[in-house]
């Protein structure tokens, strides 16, 4: 018998067959998304936010930074304010599988600038907004990568340096002076010792 279905994709909901669900698993589900969640800045997404939109110049379409960025064509954007070229121009678009391929060049196109696969997030992740600390984990690591690139000027985004060793600047609006100091260094240098 011929089946018209694709190998791995199931035709209906086990739910609507009767078949038994580990209630444990949707307990862990809800529980890491509950996690994710508390671990969120909305602070840091906010300085993430008027980096990308200094850096292309204009507002972002949305005041939901998920919807923003959902169909990747910020972030093409984006790396291409970084680094000229290093991806195809996209359109916006509303059909998931283009908005997912987009997505899908951004984050490739992060791996040719050097970010570790650990730095990146899932397309699904920022496609449904599930795991949007993910996501701004990512732009913070391509802000670091950002300082490495002889083609990229600024602005770069406050806190984040080539060595990863977070900073936060403090400016003094009565004398035109920057005022750099470490808030948060890693034991990298121990480590690397070892």
């Amino acid at each position: 018998r011929s089946s018209s279905r694709m190998p791995g994709v199931f035709e209906s909901d086990p739910l609507k067959k009767g078949h038994a669900v580990n209630p444990n698993v949707i307990d862990l589900n809800s529980e890491l998304q509950t996690k994710r969640q508390s671990q969120y800045d909305p602070a840091l997404e906010q300085k993430i936010k008027s980096w990308i939109e200094s850096l292309l110049g204009e507002s972002l379409s949305s005041d939901n930074f998920q919807e923003s960025l959902k169909d990747g064509v910020v972030l093409c954007n984006l790396l291409n304010k970084i680094k000229p070229g290093i991806v195809p121009s996209r359109k916006h678009s509303h059909v998931p599988y283009i908005c997912m391929e987009s997505i899908g060049i951004f984050l490739k196109a992060c791996g040719e600038l050097g970010m570790k696969q650990v730095d990146m997030f899932m397309s699904a992740d920022l496609w449904d907004g599930t795991n949007m600390l993910a996501v701004i984990s990512c732009l913070q690591a391509l802000a670091r990568l950002a300082r490495n690139i002889p083609e990229f000027h600024g602005p770069h985004l406050e806190g984040t340096t080539a060595s990863g060793v977070h900073v936060s600047s403090r400016h003094d609006h009565n004398q035109n002076q920057d005022e750099t100091f470490v808030s948060d260094v890693s034991n990298q240098q121990d480590n690397d010792d070892v």
